[in-house]
């Protein structure tokens, strides 16, 4: 990245299932996200009136039911992805969870010097959400205000597995 190219906030998603004997089974990897077009609005808002700008950082995730329609049965693939509204403030079907912290890690200057990004992981683990076919994600603002949302293919969740969601945000 030179300081002349075009820059530009992205969500990219990675999910995967971890399982006990450390194995792992990615699910989704390194997949674009809808960042809300309010979440734009306030971090656009750091740049030009800092002192104004409201702090309302990430602090939480949610994981939902409601990002896909149809079966994919014996071999039938009838799956229709719902897409994203940037203006959405919350997910389609959201399913309760115990645990909805996140962990947060900037990208080091010193190993990655060309590399920028936020990276954040949630991990529900092998005793939650199971039974639920989870096919939506997003990042939520301490005010609750969703920050982005992902929608994918539906991930049947069982106890044989905890599910790892790794988000870099990127300035790309």
């Amino acid at each position: 990245m030179k300081i002349t190219d075009p820059v530009a906030m992205n969500g990219y998603l990675t999910i995967y299932k971890k399982f006990e004997d450390g194995s792992l089974e990615y699910v989704i990897k390194d997949d674009p996200n809808v960042i809300t077009y309010d979440s734009r609005r306030v971090h656009l808002q750091y740049l030009w009136d800092y002192a104004n700008a409201p702090r309302d950082e990430l602090s939480g995730f949610k994981i939902g039911n409601g990002g896909a329609v149809g079966d994919d049965t014996q071999g039938n693939n009838n799956v229709k992805v719902v897409t994203p509204d940037p203006k959405g403030t919350d997910l389609f079907s959201p399913i309760p969870l115990v645990n909805d912290a996140i962990i947060a890690t900037p990208s080091n200057p010193v190993t990655l010097p060309d590399e920028v990004y936020l990276q954040i992981v949630f991990t529900i683990s092998q005793d939650e959400a199971n039974g639920f076919k989870i096919n939506e994600c997003g990042l939520f603002k301490e005010s609750g205000k969703m920050f982005n949302h992902k929608t994918f293919i539906s991930i049947e969740k069982n106890e044989s597995f905890s599910l790892v969601f790794d988000w870099k945000l990127r300035y790309v």
